[in-house]
């Protein structure tokens, strides 16, 4: 299960967690004297750990199928978790033909997705020496200093922009979660433009370069301070957006980095495991911390600690099952195929409806049409999923279609992540992202998750085409190192 370099294969930790997922479930009835999952999502669930123990055509690149993985663990979590480990809280009034057309929709949208994955050629890997580690001059370190000003400063001009548009105190912007802004105007103010959404993503660019500064054999108290504040801040601006998908792109750097310290440790395996188990557990527990208080200021919670238990609003998050239901059993019975119209906003998306007014609005508006809910007046977008939004466009060959598409982009994607220098440190963050990138997408409505993880995802991309831009990668081949370099070398 392991490569040359050490590393454990993604795939194969994937398929074991199924297949512990699988036997609690089926071992969860004869302990709770709870109902036996269903049929269907367990029998899809043996399918993806069959597919992700035993294919591995590409065994150079066991390791690099992050994008891959995330797939199947957003179907896991999404479509299948519920109906198998908790079949009853999945809604009861879902008739039994939708379970079966359900169950072969996630069925086509697995084989579309490996189909297309595996079947793109494969390109010849650079071949990288485990022992050389990659290098940055002073004069880059300098710009990853700028960097981590420039991305923090970038952010609140995003922040105050937003709050002299509602006309409120920046720290009640900060500290509110997706609800009404406490003194603000009370009127819905429009979507921020391109140029704002870039700014905000400064606090990404901070927390990259702060974490890749981390990595340096010296480095002043100071610069410490100032690059861990840049790290944790990016984590709090996720934890303070109240928006699920950027919590979990905001814990990146941070997880990446102690990961990566961990991994450096002269301790016992068992030791490095149980910290990595300790710190998703941290971030599980704070992910129920944020979706409990988010909705308004947290200044103004008034709920206990046992609402922030996450197995208390886990459901709202993860049983996208039950949504995708009634896509499936709506269409074409209540609304007509959109065929194919719910792809312009994935190509297009990047175009102002200024410039294009009857641009197509992206599928979950046709969710919020069956909740008896307008354009104009919606509460929020509803997440149908990658199987949904496909079944939505053309039936169960639309979920196979929609599968294959993501799976021609995994499939590009891991490949850009393996001709990654092995020593890169911005190529785990990018892989990590990469991961969560692909998991939302299967969860939420495809073009808004793709353009929301593609505006973060560039952030870390661009740095380490930065880091390669004047030397690739500078090989030590005498001992010591040279003064104007410093290395990103294990310590």
């Amino acid at each position: 299960m392991k490569n040359k370099f050490g590393t454990y294969s993604v795939t194969r930790l994937a398929a074991l967690s199924f297949a512990a997922f699988i036997t609690l479930a089926l071992i969860r009835p004869v302990l709770a004297d709870s109902r036996p999952p269903f049929v269907g999502p367990l029998m899809v669930a043996s399918l993806c750990a069959g597919l992700l123990f035993f294919i591995r055509a590409r065994k150079e690149e066991a390791t690099e199928q992050f994008m891959r993985v995330g797939f199947y663990l957003g179907i896991l979590a999404f479509f299948l978790s519920f109906p198998i480990l908790s079949p009853e809280k999945v809604n009861p009034d879902i008739p039994d033909e939708i379970h079966n057309l359900l169950a072969w929709a996630l069925f086509l949208t697995i084989c579309g997705f490996e189909l297309m994955y595996q079947i793109l050629p494969t390109s010849k890997s650079t071949k990288h020496a485990a022992v050389q580690p990659m290098q940055v001059t002073e004069r880059q370190r300098r710009w990853l200093y700028g960097f981590v000003f420039v991305g923090m400063g970038a952010w609140f001009l995003s922040v105050w922009d937003y709050a002299t548009a509602v006309q409120a105190p920046i720290a009640s912007v900060v500290l509110t979660m997706r609800g009404v802004i406490e003194g603000g105007q009370s009127e819905t103010v429009s979507s921020p433009g391109y140029l704002v959404l870039a700014l905000s993503t400064g606090v990404f660019l901070a927390a990259s370069a702060g974490s890749l500064l981390l990595t340096f054999r010296r480095l002043t108290m100071r610069g410490v301070l100032i690059c861990w504040g840049a790290v944790i801040g990016c984590a709090a601006v996720g934890f303070l957006s109240g928006s699920r998908a950027v919590f979990l792109y905001s814990f990146v750097p941070l997880s990446v980095f102690i990961w990566t310290k961990l991994s450096r440790l002269k301790l016992e395996k068992v030791y490095k495991w149980i910290g990595a188990v300790s710190a998703i557990i941290l971030v599980v527990a704070v992910w129920g911390v944020m979706t409990a208080m988010r909705g308004s200021d947290i200044r103004n919670y008034e709920g206990g600690i046992e609402e922030m238990s996450p197995v208390i609003t886990a459901q709202e998050a993860f049983d996208v099952y039950s949504t995708t239901a009634v896509v499936v059993e709506s269409f074409p019975e209540k609304i007509p195929y959109a065929y194919g119209e719910s792809i312009v906003p994935l190509v297009l998306g990047w175009v102002p409806r200024t410039i294009w007014p009857d641009k197509p609005y992206p599928f979950g508006i046709y969710m919020n049409t069956l909740n008896g809910e307008t354009l104009q007046a919606r509460a929020a977008s509803i997440a149908v999923g990658l199987t949904g939004e496909g079944y939505g466009n053309f039936g169960l060959s639309g979920a196979f279609l929609w599968g294959a598409i993501l799976g021609l982009g995994c499939r590009r994607g891991d490949r850009y992540i393996g001709r990654m220098h092995q020593n890169n440190p911005l190529r785990l963050q990018i892989a990590g992202m990469a991961v969560v990138w692909v998991a939302m997408i299967v969860r939420g409505g495809v073009p808004e998750m793709f353009y929301m993880g593609l505006q973060i995802i560039v952030v870390p991309l661009a740095l380490a085409k930065f880091l390669t831009l004047r030397r690739k990668q500078l090989l030590i081949r005498k001992p010591g190192i040279q003064p104007s370099v410093t290395a990103l070398s294990p310590r």
